[in-house]
């Protein structure tokens, strides 16, 4: 049986299979995230042959890129389900609740075989209180900046802005990177999921702040103090279909709460041009000459 090692967000996963691992060789993203002779903390297999089950609760469902499919988040009992329907191929992923395995049935689609990843990674790592966050994320002094905002508000075009006009700035992820929390602190790793920027880096970094982006007249920032306000901005960045289910969405919101009290959360009603990113920078970075 084939077997790779892949270490994604401090996490050590052990793939197994036959055609399908193959073929995650060669998504884009992986390679970074490959390792060698080290101890999995968790396994997915692939090629596994199974049936969603009857009288399986189907808890949401959306569609996958633009169309291009439909998902399904499903739950019986202690088990759950996920799949992608769509380019003639119907693509299952089956976990049980508090298990360290997923199983996953022959991928042939590689953008099905990228988000059935995704959904195996969150599975796993949520009990451990690690999540990707839908974000787009700078490095900066050492330190990592979360932006946050629904697609399209302009994550992507103000991280850019920061690059342009701020000096020893980096992309880390550019749409799904993992946080997770240590004892004192959080932590944001790169990951396998950025997007369309072909930003894959095998690198964690403490986090500064957290930013809530949305489109205005003009550039304006201000710290989140309330706290649900700030839960209102962190928590529909966090996987959004498994927050539909109690076991899950408790740790999401365990997770949301955690983030509150560790990182300062601020909003940015913003332009898109420099002098929004140079707002921001000085507002996070006030000691900056």
């Amino acid at each position: 049986m084939n077997q790779a090692t892949y270490h994604i967000g401090g996490m050590y996963l052990s793939m197994r299979g036959g055609d399908t691992l193959e073929r995650l060789h060669l998504v884009e993203g992986m390679a970074p995230f490959r390792v060698m002779d080290c101890e999995a903390d968790e396994f997915v297999c692939f090629d596994e042959a199974f049936l969603l089950p009857s009288g399986a609760e189907r808890l949401i469902q959306f569609n996958f890129e633009e169309g291009l499919g439909v998902c399904s988040f499903y739950r019986k009992e202690a088990d759950y389900y996920f799949s992608i329907e769509g380019n003639r191929e119907l693509a299952l992923l089956h976990h049980r609740r508090d298990s360290h395995l997923v199983t996953c049935s022959s991928i042939v689609n590689a953008s099905f075989l990228r988000y059935m990843m995704w959904m195996a990674y969150t599975l796993l790592a949520l009990p451990t209180l690690a999540s990707p966050i839908h974000s787009s994320v700078l490095v900066y002094r050492g330190e990592a900046v979360l932006f946050l905002g629904d697609s399209g508000v302009g994550k992507s075009t103000h991280t850019r802005l920061w690059r342009e006009y701020i000096e020893q700035v980096h992309l880390l992820n550019d749409d799904s990177p993992i946080i997770m929390a240590r004892s004192y602190h959080f932590e944001v790793y790169g990951s396998p999921w950025s997007g369309k920027s072909a930003c894959f880096h095998q690198r964690c970094f403490p986090i500064r702040a957290i930013v809530r982006l949305s489109q205005g007249n003009e550039n304006r920032m201000e710290r989140i103090s309330r706290k649900m306000q700030a839960f209102g901005a962190l928590h529909p960045s966090l996987p959004p279909s498994l927050a539909q289910d109690d076991y899950y969405g408790d740790r999401i919101i365990a997770m949301t709460n955690k983030l509150i009290e560790k990182i300062p959360i601020y909003h940015l009603s913003c332009l898109p041009n420099a002098e929004a990113a140079l707002l921001c920078c000085q507002m996070l970075y006030p000691d900056n000459e």
